[in-house]
C-alpha cells in the first residue's frame, strides 16, 4: 500500500477537503495529580469546537477555530456551582462555562508530512506537530502541543501566559479514521473520533490548594460531526443556553467576528 498522504488526510480528519465548517465535541473528566495523594476527580468539562477549513494554496490551508464549554458537577451532574476540596474541606466557588479562541493552525505540506504553526488568544505556543500509525485499515493521527497556558479562572476568564494561573501545558489530539475514506476523491468529509488531554504542570489557584503543588489533567472523547447533530442532547441543551450566540436554531453557528 502507498504511504498516506499526511496532508490530504489530516485536513480530511479535522474538518474537510472543502472550506466550510465541523464541530468536534469534547466529552471528558478533569483530575488532580498531588504527590501523595490518589489522583483526585474534579469536574466534568463539555465543549463544542467549530473548525473551519480555508484553503490558501494547493499545499497549505487554515484552520480556524472557537470552543464554548461547561463543567458539569461529578456528584450531581448540573452544572457545577461549587466545588469542595477534599484535602482541604473547604467549598469554593467554580466556573462553570468558558470560551477558548480565536485561535488558527496553519497546515502546509512538507515532504510526506505536515508543518503546522498555531496562534491562540490566551496561550503561547512552542510548538506543534504531527505523526500517524495505521492498523487493520484504522489511521491514527496524533497531534502534540506545547504552550504556556492556564486552566479557567473561578469566573471562567483565561489566565494570560506569564501570570501565576499559568503553566507549561501538553495538548495530545489522537483522532481515528478508516484508511478507505482518506483515500477515497469521493470521500471530502471523514467520519472521525478520538481521543484527548491537556496535562498542565499547576494546580487551578481557585481549588485552594495553597502552597501544595501539583499537576491537572483534562482527559476523554473527541466526536466529529456537522453543525446540526446533537451528539449529547444534554450538552446541546447546557451550551445554548449559556452560549446562545454559539447556536441558531437547529445548529451550531460560529461567530468569527
Amino acid at each position: 500500500m502507498a504511504a498516506l498522504d499526511l496532508f490530504s488526510a489530516y485536513r480530511k480528519m479535522f474538518g474537510s477537503s472543502a472550506d466550510g465548517e465541523s464541530c468536534w465535541w469534547y466529552l471528558g473528566a478533569t483530575s488532580l495529580k498531588i504527590p501523595d495523594y490518589p489522583e483526585i476527580p474534579a469536574i466534568l468539562p463539555e465543549t463544542i469546537m467549530v473548525y473551519r477549513t480555508e484553503t490558501l494554496a494547493a499545499d497549505a490551508f487554515k484552520l480556524h477555530w472557537l470552543e464554548v464549554g461547561c463543567f458539569r458537577d461529578l456528584l450531581t451532574g448540573e452544572l457545577v456551582e461549587s466545588w469542595t476540596n477534599p484535602v482541604t474541606g473547604a467549598t469554593v466557588g467554580a466556573p462553570n462555562s468558558f470560551a477558548e479562541g480565536p485561535a488558527c493552525y496553519t497546515i502546509k505540506a512538507a515532504g510526506n508530512g505536515v508543518q503546522i504553526s498555531l496562534v491562540q488568544a490566551h496561550a503561547h505556543v512552542l510548538h506543534v506537530k504531527a505523526r500517524y500509525r495505521e492498523a487493520g485499515g484504522r489511521v491514527m493521527l496524533t497531534q502534540t502541543e506545547t504552550k504556556l497556558r492556564g486552566f479557567p479562572n473561578a469566573d471562567g476568564s483565561l489566565p494570560e501566559p506569564g501570570t501565576p494561573g499559568a503553566a507549561t501545558a501538553l495538548t495530545t489530539l489522537s483522532l481515528f479514521s478508516d484508511r478507505a475514506d482518506l483515500d477515497s476523491a469521493q470521500v471530502h468529509w471523514a467520519p472521525s473520533t478520538g481521543v484527548y488531554s491537556l496535562d498542565l504542570d499547576i494546580l487551578p489557584a481557585w481549588m485552594g490548594f495553597g502552597d501544595i503543588a501539583g499537576a491537572t489533567r483534562v482527559s476523554g472523547i473527541m466526536h466529529k460531526s456537522t453543525m446540526k447533530d446533537r451528539v449529547n442532547a444534554s450538552a446541546w441543551d447546557r451550551l445554548s443556553t449559556l452560549f446562545p450566540s454559539f447556536f441558531h436554531g437547529d445548529s451550531v453557528r460560529a461567530d468569527w467576528g
